[in-house]
């Protein structure tokens, strides 16, 4: 997987030998990572074929998006239960955040991926899995035609990077291929952080819920992203069996 280029001179450019290398292309590498090349090449500045620019390559390369299998639902389910600890630390109460088991999740996740309700993606770095996501038909009350994303994390040393931007249209793209013309998710509404990018990527709020969790209940926003599509408010599932059902009984094979 390529860093995204956001803009034109963010480009890793490769030929005779040559790469660039920007200020704003080192900011999207992780940190661990992002300490090993140096920053004083000015934007649009070719550079020679140097030991840390092949470094650069190697490690873009290895990142790696791609679609869990059913074996590695458990190691989505214990990665989302730690982002959750990291993210809520401060916003939903510590008794809920230190008793969640993964094998809640995973049990949840199994029934989904079992009835093909859900989808789930994951992304590495060079093997490591540092990024989680789950979409597929909507369970939010009142938008059940919809799609909806259900869960998308990444861990904390790769937020602010691109790499959320990346698989997030990634996955708003793959819904839109499966026929769902609206996207729906929800987000505490305490989370700002998260708030803002999603009102960055085009959603509205729709609704303010409360959610409860453990003892206590805590504010929700429902957000939702409308798109121009023949199949508007139409579950594709029901298409697609429809379409099955006549073409079963059209065929004499």
């Amino acid at each position: 997987m390529r860093v995204r280029p956001a803009e034109e001179s963010e480009v890793l450019c490769e030929g005779d030998g040559y790469y660039m290398i920007t200020h704003t292309m080192k900011s999207k590498l992780p940190s661990a990572h992002a300490a090993e090349f140096d920053t004083g090449f000015p934007v649009k500045e070719k550079v020679s074929d140097t030991a840390s620019q092949k470094r650069f390559k190697e490690i873009v390369a290895k990142m790696e998006i791609r679609q869990a299998r059913r074996d590695d639902l458990y190691n989505t389910a214990v990665f989302l239960d730690d982002c959750w600890r990291e993210v809520y630390r401060n916003i939903v109460s510590d008794a809920f955040l230190d008793a969640m088991s993964p094998e809640e999740r995973h049990n949840a996740f199994i029934k989904r991926y079992d009835e093909g309700l859900s989808d789930f993606w994951m992304m590495f770095d060079n093997e490591h899995l540092i990024g989680a996501a789950v979409f597929g038909k909507s369970f939010t009350e009142g938008y059940e035609n919809d799609g909806e994303i259900s869960a998308i994390y990444l861990h904390k040393d790769y937020i602010g990077k691109g790499y959320g931007h990346d698989l997030f249209v990634r996955i708003e793209q793959m819904l839109r291929d499966k026929g769902y013309a609206n996207l729906v998710l929800d987000v505490l509404s305490a989370n700002t952080r998260a708030l803002d990018f999603y009102l960055k990527h085009g959603y509205e709020k729709v609704s303010d819920r409360t959610i409860e969790l453990g003892e206590s209940e805590y504010p929700l926003t429902i957000l939702r992203k409308k798109g121009k599509n023949a199949l508007d408010g139409v579950d594709i599932r029901q298409v697609d069996d429809a379409l099955r059902e006549k073409t079963t009984r059209g065929t004499s094979l």
